[in-house]
């Protein structure tokens, strides 16, 4: 291997890396793993920044009720879409609000934001009756 401390990636060389590991038991070192390729990210590339954020606010698990609250810095002015994962969705701002009849399911809520640009991102939340 390898150790470099003065040097950089720039987008030319950002595709392709390869890398091997292997581990030491016991004092005695193991085989090699088979290759890994991989892509790293340029020089000045930053990653999006998620504006949306969602989380349960309460879950009653017996009437099946969850009711999801969060917001957006955005401040998007077109409902956010809630697609429940039991097949219902509906348009709403927060807090939302959703009975599940089958609460022996787990479910993952799947929240878009629509915005005046166009654009949209999605947030995940997950619904655990069971675990």
């Amino acid at each position: 291997y390898r150790t470099v401390t003065t040097s950089y990636v720039i987008a030319s060389n950002s595709q392709g890396w390869t890398w091997k590991v292997r581990a030491m038991v016991n004092g005695v070192w193991g085989p090699w793993s088979g290759t890994r390729t991989f892509n790293i990210e340029p020089v000045n590339s930053d990653p999006p920044i998620y504006t949306l954020t969602a989380s349960v606010q309460s879950l009653d698990k017996v009437s099946g009720t969850v009711v999801i609250n969060g917001g957006d810095v955005k401040a998007p002015t077109t409902p956010f879409t809630f697609d429940w994962g039991d097949g219902s969705t509906s348009d709403t701002f927060f807090p939302a609000s959703h009975t599940y009849a089958d609460k022996t399911k787990n479910y993952n809520v799947k929240i878009t934001a629509h915005y005046n640009d166009g654009s949209s991102y999605t947030r995940y939340v997950f619904i655990y009756f069971t675990v």
